[in-house]
């Protein structure tokens, strides 16, 4: 027979389990800090969308040309090169270190709202 002891402290554990993993992101949908904190250490880098080498003429270092990119992502079909699904391409944007879905998730929740 299980004590009251243990069945509560089960439930306890249980509870806070289901609390503390929580998967909302409370991050701020704005351009400011999708540009900040995932375009510029994600796409401006050598070798991709920086000033200095436009990857497929591109250069996310200009805020405002990346906004209108990733505000509208049909143009360059965006999304499917950040998720890896753009025709026969077989990795995901960037291609060395490819954004995490969270952030991903983010950029498209933005561009839904409006892209504030």
């Amino acid at each position: 027979m299980i004590s009251t002891r243990v069945l509560l402290l089960s439930l306890l554990t249980a509870v806070c389990a289901a609390g503390c993993g929580s998967d909302v992101d409370d991050r701020p949908l704005t351009w400011d800090y999708i540009y900040g904190a995932i375009v510029v250490p994600n796409c401006t880098t050598s070798g991709c969308h920086s000033a200095l080498t436009q990857t497929q003429n591109l250069n996310f270092s200009d805020k405002a040309f990346a906004k209108a990119i990733f505000s509208d992502p049909t143009s360059t079909n965006l999304n499917e090169r950040l998720m890896g699904t753009a025709g026969t391409q077989v990795y995901r944007m960037p291609p060395d270190q490819p954004l995490p879905n969270k952030d991903i998730d983010l950029i498209i929740r933005w561009q839904n709202a409006g892209a504030p």
